[in-house]
């Protein structure tokens, strides 16, 4: 049942009830009455004052006719404070504040410390002596409110979910104090975090719980350490506070080689918890499920917690041996730094307040409306950037890694430029652009070279419901004729139309080095239905989750959004493209929204005939392979709409 039905019934209930109700229950009803009218308030997008006034005026006539001993004052106590909040937000009168935060510290005097409720009550107090303390300009106020938060955040009765939304509002109000703490109260924020994405949850539900949770976070909490100074802690926000998603499945993906050397009975014991957890996890509800396995999924999340719990313990137990302190922890900036090895890593973060980028680098590294956009990126972020690593207009240009947080991960900043006028100059002459998710990413287990490229070129021209693809044929043929020419000991696998089914891809893919996939791609509001479509079905993200392609090197999606954000949640970068990465390809090539059919088998042409030198397949290249094949199809004089999609992510 969604919120607004619940409300509907209370209102109900409540109507109803009064008639029949008994003298004795009276208060408990008034109670009721003007905790649904405070629902209706908080929900609104504007605040009656009427209203606010009539549910006060309930409350008030309840509060009366409750005994002073009695266990259910102190919640009336505490709903007359939260409207006199209220109350305030609308008339701006200081004495509403006032009026709160006496009901909230008398309702609090009434609880006992161990009450599971207490940490509500307190960070509701906190929220009004900030708010007091803020509207009066009164410091030691506001050093009280931060401790009140900071003991609602902390503490053990709360949930992981409470802990974070307390830990918020206890992070802002050390940072409008500037106080010692603000460093600390981020880091407890984005340590809450993963929790609220437990193993123990499916992924459907672990992906709703995130994104249900205030975004933005990381960023406030990377923004103040670049305030104070602390380049590398903003770095390490950044990585540990977004992509939670796919961390938590990383967990269960990780190698485990080092520790059945070491301690085997403790890697057999993870690697069995790690492979039940990763099946109990694509256990998921649907809506037209039997009631008998609505029950079996009802007893599934009881056993997966509990594997949860298990796993948590064994990995506790592995942090406390030599050497393995680190294992499977969030990783410190000393072992983040090594992604830009290399190659520049430019990260770019943006809040309300402000917008930064944090450039890594090694120490020997060296259609109107379109065009409006790349100009703005190029002035005000990429053009500052490119000024500070005094890159010059090359022919030869250097790699730069862009892993942007937020908004800026939605946007074509690879694509940057000046496209009319005098002066012309984009991102591409400057650098070769590639994007990562997280430097985590760049952290690969290393994979053996390799002495025959193994290859799987896939298509479907016509998909039921979905416009026909009349080039896709022509680009696999392309592509099979420049590979066993210029690298004849490269070997295929074709899967063309009816061939093209979900078994026949995945089997496939487990073996192949390259995958080519030319055929229609869909982004979905919920980024894990999103798919690649072929013949008997869809190909969608949670099912390349669950499958590992050892042998992965280079994939080209050469479909529609494969690397779409959704813009809801733009720093979990949930989409097709993150999850070829996640199964073990190196490189792949996506595209940012739709692209013409017309389009792809040229880009497929010029990336493949500049992936291959002397024979052999250069996936070092692959950077420089689609922004040579990109410049081609720019400079034909096609749409920015056209070649902008075009991306590459990864090494």
């Amino acid at each position: 049942m969604h919120d607004t039905d619940l409300l509907v019934s209370a209102k109900f209930v409540v109507q109803n009830s009064r008639i029949y109700c008994p003298q004795s229950l009276h208060p408990q009803f008034l109670h009721l009455e003007a905790l649904v009218s405070t629902a209706e308030i908080i929900g609104a997008d504007s605040c009656n004052i009427q209203d606010i006034l009539s549910a006060i005026s309930v409350e008030e006539a309840a509060l009366k006719l409750v005994p002073d001993k009695s266990v259910y004052r102190p919640s009336f106590m505490l709903l007359l404070g939260v409207l006199f909040y209220e109350k305030f937000c609308v008339t701006q009168d200081t004495a509403d504040l006032k009026s709160s935060i006496q009901m909230l510290k008398e309702s609090i005097a009434l609880l006992l410390s161990t009450c599971p409720y207490l940490p509500f009550y307190q960070l509701e107090l906190g929220k009004a002596l900030q708010l007091y303390a803020r509207k009066l300009n009164l410091p030691k106020l506001l050093l009280e409110a931060i401790h009140i938060l900071k003991t609602a955040a902390t503490s053990k009765l709360a949930s992981f979910k409470f802990q974070y939304i307390a830990g918020i509002k206890w992070a802002e109000a050390c940072e409008e104090r500037n106080d010692p703490e603000t460093l600390a109260a981020y880091e407890f924020i984005l340590d809450v975090l993963p929790k609220i994405g437990s193993l123990g949850l499916d992924i459907q539900k672990r992906h709703q719980t995130l994104v249900s949770m205030p975004s933005g976070i990381a960023g406030n909490a990377a923004a103040y350490a670049i305030q104070c100074g602390l380049i590398e802690k903003a770095v390490e926000f950044l990585e540990h506070g977004r992509f939670i998603f796919w961390q938590k499945a990383a967990q269960l993906r990780a190698p485990l080689a080092e520790l059945e050397n070491s301690r085997p009975e403790l890697a057999r014991r993870l690697k069995i918890v790690t492979r039940d957890l990763n099946i109990s996890g694509f256990r998921m509800l649907v809506d037209e499920d039997s009631k008998a396995y609505s029950d079996f999924i009802s007893r599934e999340s009881y056993k997966r917690q509990a594997l949860s719990d298990e796993w948590e313990q064994l990995l506790s137990e592995i942090n406390t041996i030599p050497g393995y302190e680190d294992f499977l922890m969030a990783r410190p900036y000393s072992q983040l730094c090594k992604a830009a090895t290399g190659r520049i890593i430019a990260i770019l973060t943006v809040t309300e307040k402000s917008c930064h980028a944090i450039i890594l680098r090694s120490a020997t590294s060296s259609a109107k409306n379109m065009l409006y956009i790349l100009y703005e990126l190029w002035i005000y972020i990429v053009k500052p950037v490119f000024d500070f690593l005094e890159l010059k207009k090359s022919n030869n240009p250097p790699n730069i890694t862009w892993c942007c947080s937020d908004i800026l991960s939605l946007l074509p900043i690879h694509a940057a430029g000046i496209y009319s006028g005098i002066t012309l100059e984009n991102a591409s002459d400057f650098a070769i652009s590639s994007y990562i998710p997280s430097l985590s990413s760049l952290l690969p287990p290393s994979k053996t070279s390799i002495k025959e490229g193994r290859i799987l070129l896939a298509c479907l021209e016509n998909a039921p419901g979905l416009p026909p693809l009349p080039n896709v044929l022509l680009e696999l043929q392309v592509v099979r004729d420049i590979l066993s020419v210029n690298a004849p000991s490269t070997t295929f696998v074709s899967l063309e139309d009816n061939k093209a089914t979900c078994n026949n891809v995945l089997e496939n893919m487990t073996v192949a080095h390259i995958v080519h996939l030319a055929c229609h791609g869909t982004s979905m509001n919920d980024p894990l239905e999103s798919s690649i479509i072929l013949y008997d079905g869809s190909l969608k993200v949670d099912k390349l989750m669950r499958t590992p392609f050892p042998n992965a090197r280079l994939v080209f999606l050469s479909a529609c959004q494969t690397a779409q954000i959704n813009p809801s949640e733009p720093d979990e970068y949930i989409h097709i493209a993150a999850a070829m990465l996640f199964a073990g390809f190196e490189s792949v090539i996506g595209t940012m929204w739709s692209i013409n059919d017309g389009d792809a088998p040229i880009v497929a042409k010029s990336f493949y005939q500049n992936l291959i030198k002397d024979g052999k397949i250069q996936f070092s290249n692959t950077s420089l392979a689609l922004h040579n094949a990109i410049k081609d199809l720019r400079e034909s004089g096609t749409s920015p709409l056209q070649w902008v999609p075009f991306v590459h992510i990864g090494m």
